[in-house]
């Protein structure tokens, strides 16, 4: 088993202290409550979905798309819907970055991956952009980056809604995770921040360049996770 730390991302911790209230627990997904076929008893089907978990929405918001003017009207969530227009190309659909940030560390290589929930029972209008980074080689929060389906129109989205999936890989096939929360401190903010702005500024360097330039930074030793 692998100790996977978590916490709920703060860029200020003053005015986003109602996220430690707010915030759901990331919870493994739960397809035999939902399901009823068969299927279920198949080993390999048991074994795909164990380390899967949701992330759930802390809030209720809106989000209306006007596809003829191309503009995006936000209900709710304020100051955590952010319009990615820099990062779409002319007639792409619209990408949009919903702040709810976690940050995932372990001691060892284990990579985490983000995933449309595909056992949503509700029809999605977005589909959630893919990722994956190996989270001990690499401090960074994770959000849900989505793009809009084609005349998408009006979403709404409640509290305790499924946004996303995550799942947890490493080199070990049949490994499995815990996962314990941590508090967010300024030690890991300064870790996080390192990490993103060093892939903002010295751009299109590789996932192993930008490990190996953490792992041999003294920012890495700032905060010690374990």
């Amino acid at each position: 088993m692998t100790k996977i730390k978590w916490c709920i991302y703060k860029n200020n911790p003053m005015t986003e202290a109602w996220k430690d209230l707010g915030f759901f627990a990331p919870e493994p997904i739960d397809a035999f409550k939902t399901r009823k076929g068969t299927y279920k008893a198949c080993p390999a089907f048991k074994q795909s979905i164990q380390d899967y978990y949701a992330i759930r929405s802390p809030v209720d918001f809106s989000l209306e798309w006007n596809e003829k003017q191309e503009h995006l009207t936000v209900f709710g969530a304020q100051g955590l819907v952010q319009e990615r227009v820099y990062d779409q190309g002319k007639g792409d659909p619209r990408l949009i970055t919903l702040l709810f940030q976690y940050i995932f560390h372990a001691e060892k290589n284990v990579n985490i991956e983000v995933f449309t929930p595909f056992f949503s029972d509700e029809p999605l209008l977005w589909h959630v952009l893919p990722g994956r980074y190996n989270i001990g080689s690499w401090v960074r929060p994770i959000d849900v980056t989505i793009e809009l389906k084609t005349k998408a129109g009006k979403i709404k989205v409640k509290r305790g809604d499924i946004l996303m999936y995550i799942k947890f890989t490493s080199d070990k096939l049949d490994d499995t995770f815990e996962l314990e929360q941590i508090e967010f401190n300024e030690k890991i903010w300064q870790q996080s921040m390192a990490c993103t702005s060093f892939k903002d500024q010295i751009k299109y360097l590789s996932l192993q360049d930008m490990y190996k330039a953490f792992k041999s930074s003294i920012i890495s030793k700032l905060h010690k996770w374990f």
